[in-house]
C-alpha cells in the first residue's frame, strides 16, 4: 500500500502529459494527474481544469492525453446551449475543446457544474403539440476546457485551476494513451476531503486531499502559492461583478428546485441576495439587489409582504 503512495508512482502519467505538451512544468503535470484522480472520488465542489493559451501551444494534445485517464470522460460538441445542457446532464467528466470563433461558450452551465447544491436544472420538454412536461436534470460534474481566452465571467474564472502552457516546439511531442487511473484510486482507498472556507480553498483543496495521500507537501506548497495567487488576481477584476453576481444568482434561483416561488412566478429578493453571497461571495443589501434587478429590466414588487422579482 505504501509504495503506491509515493509521488514517483505518478511519474509515467506526468511524463505522458509533458510529452503531449512540452510547455507544461512537472508541477503542472502533477496538478493535472491529481485532478484526473479526483474525478474518481466523491469530492465537492469540483474545480474546472482550464488549459489557457493562444493557438498552437498544444492544448488539444494535452486534453487528448488526459482524456483516457479520467473517470467516464465525454467530449461535449453541441452547437447550442440546449444541446450542450443535455450533453452535460449526467456527464461525469466533460471535455470541451473550444474555439472562440465558433459555437456556443456555455459559461452559465459550466458554473453550475462546480457544486452539487446548485447543479440541478428544471426544463420544459415538448411532448407533442402544445403539451410540455417539466423535467429535472443534474449537470454537476468535472470539466476540462481548452481555450485561447479567459472566460468573460469572473465568477467562472474563480472556479478554475488554470494551466498556461508555454510554446515549446518538440519533434517528439505526441498523444499517448496511458489508460485510466482506476488501479491507483483503488489502492489509495477512501479520500477524505480537506475542509476549507472561501473560493480559494474550494479550488485547490479537493486536489490537496489526494496529494496528502501521496505525502506530497511539495505540491501542496506549490498549490498554495500558485492557485491562491490566481484567485486573488481574479478578485482584483471584480469592479463590475456585483451586478453580474445578482444576475447570476437570479439565474441559479430560477433553475433551483429549492428556491421558494410565490404564486409560481416570483422569487424572494432575499433568496437572490443569499445566493449572490454563497455563490459569488458578494455581500449586498436587499435594496441593492432589488435596484440592480430593476435596472436590468426585471419586474420587482411586494408579493405576500415580501420584496420579490418576477421570473416567468
Amino acid at each position: 500500500m505504501e509504495t503506491i503512495r509515493q509521488v514517483s508512482s505518478l511519474r509515467l502519467y506526468e511524463d505522458a502529459l509533458r510529452l503531449a505538451n512540452p510547455g507544461i512544468s512537472q508541477m503542472h503535470a502533477r496538478t493535472i494527474v491529481y485532478w484526473a484522480l479526483a474525478t474518481y472520488c466523491d469530492i465537492d465542489p469540483k474545480p474546472l481544469l482550464l488549459v489557457l493559451k493562444s493557438f498552437g501551444c498544444g492544448k488539444t494534445d494535452l486534453l487528448e492525453t488526459l482524456f483516457p485517464m479520467v473517470n467516464r470522460g465525454k467530449w461535449v460538441e453541441g452547437n447550442s446551449l440546449a444541446v450542450i445542457r443535455d450533453e452535460l446532464a449526467g456527464c461525469k467528466t466533460a471535455f470541451l475543446d473550444e474555439r472562440e470563433d465558433e459555437g456556443i461558450v456555455p459559461e452559465g452551465l459550466l458554473t453550475k457544474r462546480f457544486k452539487k447544491a446548485n447543479s440541478k436544472m428544471s426544463v420544459n420538454r415538448a411532448m407533442g403539440g402544445a403539451v410540455f412536461r417539466r423535467q429535472t436534470m443534474n449537470i454537476n460534474g468535472w470539466t476540462a476546457v481548452a481555450r485561447r481566452k479567459r472566460f468573460g465571467s469572473v465568477a467562472l474564472m474563480s472556479r478554475c485551476l488554470i494551466i498556461e502552457p508555454e510554446f515549446v516546439p518538440s519533434p517528439d511531442a505526441r498523444v499517448t494513451n496511458m489508460g485510466d487511473l482506476r488501479g491507483v484510486v483503488e489502492q489509495l482507498g477512501n479520500v477524505e476531503q480537506l475542509q476549507g472556507e472561501g473560493r480559494t480553498m474550494q479550488i485547490w483543496r479537493p486536489l490537496a486531499a489526494i496529494a496528502d495521500k501521496f505525502h506530497d507537501g511539495e505540491w501542496i506548497h506549490y498549490a498554495v502559492n500558485t492557485f491562491c495567487s490566481d484567485v486573488e488576481e481574479q478578485d482584483l477584476t471584480r469592479q463590475y461583478e456585483p451586478e453580474e453576481a445578482v444576475i447570476g444568482a437570479l439565474e441559479i434561483c430560477k433553475n433551483s428546485l429549492n428556491a421558494t416561488r410565490l404564486h409560481d412566478h416570483w422569487i424572494k429578493i432575499s433568496e437572490v441576495k443569499r445566493t449572490a453571497g454563497t455563490e459569488y461571495e458578494m455581500s449586498l443589501k436587499p435594496d441593492q439587489v432589488a435596484a440592480m434587478l430593476h435596472r436590468k429590466g426585471h419586474a420587482v414588487s411586494i408579493i405576500d409582504g415580501y420584496p420579490a422579482v418576477r421570473v416567468a
